[in-house]
């Protein structure tokens, strides 16, 4: 069943449709031309319907893999873009300095860009942990203890 559009069908590879709207979006991301970037979306497509053939969705690191790149997209969707580096102020820096580093030998000047880090780090940190609690709380789950405790 092709993947559906929510824009116009730029392309078509064995029945897989390519949006516009992933062309776009995909082209200004790499910062490529949109021809060059359909041609790159066509490789991949036919790449992925040739791993397919081979039989490489039935493999289990494969999946693992898949997972984990599912998985890092939605965390640069859902946390890093939601907690842009541009959201830490001067005053947050200063703050944070005055309670971290002053008087330890580092001048303000030195350390704002580690500081700006840890801050980022630490918003981003939190941004995930609410968003697995929210989850969580949605999902119904179990965890089989006795297994855990056998060695």
């Amino acid at each position: 069943m092709p993947y559906p559009c929510s824009s116009k069908i730029v392309a078509t590879v064995n029945g897989e449709n390519i949006c516009k709207k992933d062309l776009e979006k995909i082209a200004e991301t790499m910062d490529l031309k949109p021809e060059e970037t359909l041609k790159l979306m066509i490789d991949d497509e036919i790449l992925s319907q040739y791993a397919v053939s081979k039989g490489f969705l039935r493999s289990t690191s494969v999946i693992k893999d898949w997972k984990r790149a599912l998985v890092q997209k939605l965390l640069e969707e859902e946390v890093e873009k939601k907690v842009p580096e541009e959201s830490i102020t001067f005053e947050e820096i200063k703050d944070y300095y005055v309670k971290n580093y002053a008087g330890k030998g580092k001048l303000l000047e030195e350390a704002i860009e580690e500081i700006k880090w840890n801050i980022l780090n630490q918003r981003r940190k939190d941004a995930y942990e609410n968003l697995i609690r929210k989850l969580q709380a949605k999902t119904k789950y179990s965890i089989r203890t006795e297994i855990l405790e056998t060695r």
